[in-house]
């Protein structure tokens, strides 16, 4: 999990876009660092959570900084109007910290029903070499690569790539259920 400060980029922030365009903002953070804690992002201000998301993507914008593509967490929207889990201490200059999304812990329980606990959420990036292969073989690999991930519902962001069309159409090509090898076979007429 990233918490960003948006003291600063979102002080006169109100609504709920408001809040998400200041947290998407232009943040300085590594690779490794994204690669890690980067499934949800709480933007805080005054020490209080205004806003949790859910990381779709990122893409760098200029000098090692990058910009949040997000939505609103339903995992995470408890926290909102709750003290943050970090906390800055005055005068501190960075404005990003990380945590475990482990150390949050979970929805306090409503009524005398506990919340059921939820597994971990990971973000995961796969960086594929295409040195040596044409345009259109490095398109039918990305394809394989959208098919397998359409199927698996694990496909969130794709614009990283320098063949963004051929993946989008291997997305819309997509218009078949997955079924695992335990599901009856679909009869054919």
């Amino acid at each position: 999990m990233i918490a960003v400060n948006i003291r600063r980029s979102g002080d006169d922030a109100s609504t709920p876009e408001q809040v998400r365009e200041a947290a998407a903002g232009d943040w300085v953070l590594s690779s490794r660092t994204l690669d890690v804690y980067g499934d949800v992002l709480l933007a805080v201000r005054n020490g209080r959570v205004r806003g949790a998301f859910d990381i779709l993507g990122w893409e760098p914008v200029d000098h090692g900084r990058v910009r949040f593509d997000l939505r609103e967490s339903d995992e995470y929207s408890w926290l909102v109007g709750g003290e943050s889990p970090v906390k800055w201490k005055q005068g501190q200059s960075n404005p990003v910290m990380y945590l475990d999304t482990d150390d949050v812990g979970e929805e306090p329980p409503s009524g005398a029903v506990a919340q059921a606990v939820r597994p971990r959420r990971g973000v995961h990036r796969i960086v594929v070499e295409t040195r040596g292969l044409s345009d259109e073989q490095a398109a039918q690999l990305h394809h394989t690569l959208i098919t397998v991930a359409g199927m698996t519902g694990g496909l969130h962001n794709y614009r990283a790539t320098s063949l963004v069309r051929e993946m989008v159409a291997a997305r819309e090509a997509l218009s078949y259920d997955y079924r695992s090898a335990n599901s009856p076979k679909k009869i054919s007429d």
